[in-house]
């Protein structure tokens, strides 16, 4: 079973960590088969991880220069750093395509995770008519999805893609308000929400009227919780990826200085602090590679 996830060259310093203990946790737990999406020349980084047998594919965001006219507009490389990284999973249909990965299902993940059993067996029997994906904070909330771990259905995406790569260029903006690729994701596979877009409807308000009408109006499918858990809610036994949803083990310097957002602190547990232990030995262990 193929794996993906993606970072471009820039965020090597901040996410460079992150990426090298998903690789070294994904080799020992799990079976997987790992291929990096890549937006950048030969590094450090990537040298690493081809000798730890993944294979980099490189990419590039077809709408890589909106980005870098807002990040030169609010002055802010970080917005760039992140945008030109995480929309690289847009491209991965056309990459598969591109090199003849035949697979029907591939599994796509961000970096901020790690895998503590093999996730084979859970990803298997399902079958997604595009993707499947897990709720984002609250557990019973399957429309706030979050696709920070994504089960593909590889040719149902790419027939999609083309209208998927229309829509998305059209909603740049709206993106940039809206978590990013995650927003375009949930906006285009759900109809009332690609309505809302249109309209200009605000999120938080669509949000407010689904939660009260409680009518299924997505069509991704379930991803099991246990394929991305949050520290947030507890220790899971039964968990095969953790996912650092917004507290980062590398946030932990703030937690003790008390600068960080209040949102974030709010995500301290004590399961958050046993999970991060546990990516820091998975950190130790790369380095040493």
């Amino acid at each position: 079973m193929k794996w993906f996830f993606a970072f471009n060259q820039a965020s090597e310093h901040d996410y460079g960590d992150f990426v090298r203990c998903a690789v070294v946790s994904a080799r020992e737990k799990t079976t997987l088969q790992a291929f990096c999406l890549y937006d950048g020349s030969s590094c450090q980084l990537t040298r690493w991880l081809e000798r730890q047998g993944v294979v980099i594919l490189p990419a590039r965001f077809r709408f890589a220069h909106w980005w870098q006219e807002l990040a030169q507009r609010q002055n802010d490389p970080f917005v760039l750093q992140v945008a030109m990284g995480t929309f690289l999973r847009f491209e991965l249909p056309e990459i598969l395509e591109r090199e003849a990965i035949s697979d029907s299902y591939v599994l796509y993940t961000d970096c901020d995770m790690i895998f503590t059993r093999d996730a084979v067996a859970l990803l298997e029997p399902l079958k997604p008519h595009f993707f499947a994906v897990a709720p984002e904070t609250y557990q019973e909330n399957r429309l706030h999805m979050n696709a920070g771990v994504m089960w593909m259905n590889s040719q149902t995406m790419r027939d999609e893609n083309a209208r998927f790569m229309e829509f998305a260029g059209k909603h740049m903006k709206e993106a940039s308000q809206s978590s990013f690729d995650q927003g375009i994701y949930r906006a285009y596979f759900d109809s009332l929400h690609k309505l809302a877009w249109q309209f200009k409807v605000p999120n938080r308000l669509f949000y407010a009227v689904m939660t009260r009408l409680q009518i299924k109006t997505w069509k991704w499918d379930d991803l099991p919780l246990e394929l991305n858990w949050k520290p947030y809610w507890g220790e899971n036994e039964d968990a095969a990826i953790i996912h650092f949803h917004g507290l980062k083990p590398t946030h932990r310097a703030q937690l003790v200085a008390k600068n960080i957002a209040p949102s974030f602190a709010a995500m301290h547990t004590p399961a958050f602090d046993r999970y991060a232990a546990q990516w820091d030995e998975w950190l130790r262990k790369a380095r040493a590679l």
